[in-house]
């Protein structure tokens, strides 16, 4: 059961105590305040804002920041790690099927549900931009390793893997089980369809859209579906030469 902060409460840290402030004075304040789980885990020198929640067996790393707003359920978070408002962490994954004949399961009469039971794994120094959504897992966990950064309105879907220093534009979506790499960069509102692998390295132009894996470390794309940066600019190239040709682009 989660338990309410007033205006202090003992939050045990290891086997030490230390008072967290729920920034809240009075009553009328504690809608406002921060919830966390009695068997939750917060390091020394951890920031938690108004209305957070950190649920049950919840671990949260030293040093991190956690905005108002926030909810985090079945994760670990590491250190120094920094979530922005409105961001959730550790959300049942979308894993609904449509209940046609030969899959069974439980649901309702128009879809079936797998089980999402596993967590969110969130390494060192990762940033994570206000309202972004990370959902558990269900065959693996969900891992955001060490210094990525997600911007504002990112999704991660439940199993995907972001290696370590990736960065990902605003209201990008990576849909569930996919693999990135290491030091990979997405534009902004870039869209990755699922059980897909991008290698070390790779960019990403905005807008783009992945349908199949990228292989090639280091490459660069762009376009939908993406494909390597230099021939999307030729086919762009080539749609304005023809376009130019029929008058379409005159005034």
């Amino acid at each position: 059961m989660l338990a309410r902060l007033g205006v202090w409460r003992a939050v045990r840290i290891g086997v030490r105590r230390r008072m967290v402030a729920a920034g809240a004075v009075g009553a009328r304040a504690m809608a406002a305040a921060a919830w966390i789980d009695e068997t939750a885990v917060v390091g020394a020198g951890v920031q938690v804002h108004p209305s957070a929640v950190i649920g049950p067996g919840v671990v949260v790393g030293d040093g991190a920041v956690i905005g108002p707003g926030v909810v985090i359920e079945n994760a670990t978070l590491g250190e120094r790690v920094m979530v922005e408002a409105g961001t959730v962490i550790g959300a049942r994954g979308f894993g609904y099927l449509p209940r046609v004949e030969g899959v069974e399961g439980e649901g309702d009469a128009w879809t079936v549900y797998k089980p999402q039971e596993l967590s969110v794994v969130v390494g060192d120094d990762v940033h994570l931009g206000a309202n972004v959504t990370v959902d558990r897992g269900s065959w693996r966990e969900t891992e955001i390793r060490s210094g990525s950064k997600l911007d504002n309105g990112v999704h991660v879907g439940h199993n995907v893997v972001i290696g370590e220093g990736t960065l990902i534009a605003a209201q990008s979506g990576i849909a569930g089980s996919c693999t990135i790499g290491r030091e990979v960069l997405l534009g902004g509102q870039v869209g990755i369809a699922q059980h897909l692998v991008v290698a070390d390295g790779v960019r990403v132009a905005g807008k783009s859209g992945v349908l199949s894996d990228l292989l090639e470390a280091g490459a660069a794309y762009g376009g939908y579906p993406a494909v390597r940066i230099r021939e999307f600019h030729r086919m762009h190239a080539m749609a304005k030469r023809g376009v130019e040709r029929t008058g379409g682009g005159s005034e």
